[in-house]
């Protein structure tokens, strides 16, 4: 396979892939009750979610789990947008707020 992209290496571009994934895997470590309370949690959703879909509490905690898993994962994915701007000629990534 042909390497095309001229604005960032083969190895580089694997390097920013090889990274995200690894962001990805944190998000597999088991949640406990600590962790999953360390997270802002509506509990008024989780009212309407446990009586509108009829799910155990269990079901609804395990809901929750993915659903911040996923915001993170999300995120992430973000980042991986943002920093690979970094790799242009004459671009710079903000660390912080937003480039205006």
């Amino acid at each position: 396979m042909v390497w095309n992209l001229s604005f960032i290496s083969e190895e580089d571009f694997k390097n920013h892939v090889r990274a995200t994934i690894l962001k990805y895997g944190e998000k597999l470590e088991s949640y406990d009750l600590k962790r999953f309370n360390s997270n802002l949690i509506d509990p008024i959703k989780l009212i309407f979610d446990k009586s509108v879909y009829h799910s155990s509490r269990e079901e609804i905690v395990n809901n929750e789990i993915f659903r911040q898993r996923d915001k993170s994962n999300n995120n992430d994915i973000g980042y991986f947008h943002q920093n690979i701007f970094s790799y242009f000629e004459d671009c710079e990534v903000p660390q912080a707020g937003w480039d205006a």
